[in-house]
């Protein structure tokens, strides 16, 4: 399939799935349209239909709101991802976090998120014990649809997970395949991959990266829901060989201000993955925020390099974190499959000084680790996070 035939498939959209799929819409703030169309928005599940209404002024960023729950937030993957020997870089600046969020934007407040799946403590090993099967039928034919598949309930493959809980549903024809997992994250893969008029394959330099972010938006987004796309590529750390960089290209919803297109950074954005070859392989759409808590009070990153530096020996370190080797920070959310909440954190790279990974780096290379700590405010979380991770 080539995509110029891909892109003709996307335009033939039916519309018999819109009813289908307005049931898991998520009400939006107006925005002007592009064009008049009805697909499935990744985030939220949208569906656009006609011209909207241009606002006067960018919305105003969220503040917390009164009367917030308490989040018993399990904070046990922290235990093995703190400190994680992640990236190898001759200088730091060759690398991006890809996350719309800069420190001057200074966010009082973002939302917290209830995962749609709800698991069993660790204790009974993690078992999936609820999940909105209805939700994801809906994204799944709202995919299929937009991708120009004629597709019905027969068509539908159930995958169960070990303990035959539902791990995902998914439909196949033309040479596409999608599935739709329990946490109404997506999958779109290609038998052949997309031909794009740019070079986009996994060795791929950073400039071709982004102009594959500038075509899909361009040509394709508005397809999946996008209207206002905006792209991002992260990383740039070397693979073990020292030569080749690594690369992941995202493309997701421009917000009204900061909080919003943080928000659509994180939640039902789309994920391009080269082929071995090159070419568009698939398209992951990240899971959607379907259920929001309210908009928490955030610490400032002040506080929270405060909590990262005199938190106390955190995991699977030797040695105290110093201030001067903070190379970067980024605001992100955690979103993992056994987290209660989607919440906000403050993610740092800290050089590795650890010799037992320092040895193993090519001649100069530098290694960086990552810690997170909780961005939301200490007072909304059940027990503060002291830097231990438990």
């Amino acid at each position: 399939m080539t995509a110029e035939n891909f892109m003709d498939a996307l335009g033939r959209i039916d519309l018999k799935y819109v009813d289908e799929a307005e049931k898991y819409r998520r009400a939006r703030k107006t925005r002007p349209a592009l064009r008049a169309f009805a697909v499935a928005a990744c985030l939220g599940l949208i569906i656009y239909a006609g011209a909207r209404s241009l606002m006067a002024q960018a919305a105003p960023e969220p503040t917390p709101d009164a009367n917030l729950p308490l989040i018993e937030a399990d904070t046990a993957w922290l235990t093995d991802g703190q400190g994680s020997f992640a990236l190898r870089l001759r200088d730091f600046s060759e690398y991006s976090f890809g996350s719309p969020w800069s420190a001057d934007m200074e966010l009082s407040a973002l939302p917290v998120f209830k995962n749609p799946v709800e698991y069993a403590p660790v204790e009974q090993n993690r078992a999936a014990l609820s999940w909105d099967e209805a939700a994801m039928r809906g994204r799944l034919f709202t995919l299929a649809a937009s991708l120009g598949m004629d597709a019905g309930e027969d068509g539908i493959v159930r995958a169960l997970d070990s303990d035959g809980a539902l791990w995902s549903l998914s439909l196949s024809g033309g040479g596409v395949n999608i599935e739709v997992l329990r946490d109404l994250s997506a999958r779109v893969d290609f038998e052949t991959p997309l031909e794009l008029p740019v070079d986009f394959g996994r060795d791929s330099l950073r400039e071709s990266y982004e102009a594959a972010g500038e075509y899909f938006a361009e040509h394709y987004a508005a397809r999946f829901g996008i209207e206002n796309p905006r792209w991002s590529v992260s990383g740039g750390d070397y693979k073990y060989d020292g030569v080749t960089q690594r690369y992941s290209l995202r493309v997701y919803e421009a917000g009204e201000n900061g909080a919003e297109s943080l928000v659509n950074y994180c939640f039902g954005g789309l994920t391009l993955i080269p082929g071995e070859d090159g070419g568009l392989s698939s398209i992951r759409l990240e899971p959607v925020a379907a259920e929001s808590l309210g908009n928490y009070p955030l610490i400032s990153l002040e506080e929270a390099t405060e909590l990262v530096l005199n938190g106390g020996e955190l995991p699977n370190t030797l040695s105290t974190l110093r201030a001067e080797d903070i190379a970067g920070v980024t605001l992100v959310y955690h979103v993992g499959m056994y987290d209660e909440y989607y919440m906000p954190y403050y993610c740092f790279a800290f050089v590795e000084r650890e010799p037992f990974y320092t040895e193993t780096l090519p001649e100069g290379f530098t290694g960086y680790s990552l810690y997170y700590v909780p961005a939301v405010s200490g007072e909304y979380l059940s027990s503060v996070w002291d830097g231990g991770g438990n």
